[in-house]
């Protein structure tokens, strides 16, 4: 068998077990993401403030829940369902969040910098019962 043919039998056999190829981690870093002012605001759902301190050059991030919060009509899950929020000059981010779903995925929300410069996700629950 030629050369490149084991290369390309090794890349597929990568693929089909899991490995993929190699791609630059995004680093997990402390952006001092925070929730606030966690209130409840239909029934089921809950809404909150999160700040955060931007990172790098960019002062663009994407936001990600796991709950299907929104930002702006836009819900914030993840795969293709993401919201978009730009920083102040000075790098302080704050964006509210709401209708968060209780009960539906888990309580978290992720600030990811779109220059790559890192990520961080904590717990944003919901507060007492709002159901």
């Amino acid at each position: 068998m030629k050369r490149w043919r084991w290369g390309l039998g090794a890349l597929c056999l990568g693929l089909v077990l899991g490995g993929g190829p190699a791609v630059a981690a995004v680093p997990r870093v402390d952006l001092g993401l925070a929730q606030s002012q966690s209130m409840c605001d239909g029934k089921a759902t809950y809404k909150y403030v999160v700040m955060w301190t931007a990172r790098g050059k960019s002062r663009e991030y994407q936001l990600n829940s796991g709950n299907k919060c929104q930002l702006a009509g836009r819900v914030c899950g993840i795969s293709t369902k993401t919201c978009y929020t730009q920083c102040s000059a000075s790098g302080d981010c704050r964006a509210e969040v709401v209708g968060c779903q209780i009960g539906r995925g888990a309580p978290w929300i992720q600030a990811y910098a779109t220059d790559g410069s890192g990520y961080q996700r904590i717990t944003a629950a919901a507060p007492g019962k709002c159901q």
